[in-house]
């Protein structure tokens, strides 16, 4: 877990800004349907971070994705009981819209390459600290509640 979250959302969406740039297959929305769909995804990804952010607070805990074994409670409320992970599904859902106003298909299947990229780097190390952490109660909630949606 040496680089944060967001460093991988970054180069994914340069990654995906290149093939677009290649004009591989473009999806051929309008202007109007391309920006109204982006930006509808855009504002939904930062309400879910924004909602995230407030329930670790709430709970008086870090957020801090570089340090899992700084966790002093799991958050099992609120979008947490829909999603373990819902600020990563949030940064999907925005690479998905940066997609949609690219207007690329290439674009939008790379941005699925953020998923497994974040279970293997990053929610596989963070589920490990957590479960030495908490033991049995971490567990249950993995049984409880999906990964992402």
């Amino acid at each position: 877990m040496k680089m944060i979250p967001v460093t991988w959302l970054a180069l994914i969406a340069l990654i995906m800004l290149i093939a677009n740039q290649l004009n591989i297959l473009e999806l051929g929305l309008s202007q109007s349907i391309k920006y109204s769909l982006g930006l509808v995804g855009l504002i939904l990804s930062l309400i879910i971070i924004a909602i995230s952010g407030i329930q670790f607070r709430r709970h008086k805990t870090t957020v801090n994705p570089l340090s899992p074994e700084s966790t002093s409670k799991i958050v099992k409320s609120g979008i947490y009981a829909y999603s373990r992970n819902p600020m990563y599904l949030a940064m999907l859902i925005s690479l998905l819209s940066w997609g949609i106003i690219l207007n690329n298909l290439a674009s939008l299947l790379i941005a699925f390459g953020f998923v497994p990229l974040m279970n293997k780097l990053q929610i596989s190390k963070e589920e490990a600290a957590l479960s030495q952490l908490f033991g049995k109660e971490y567990l249950v909630y993995l049984q409880q509640v999906r990964r992402w949606l």
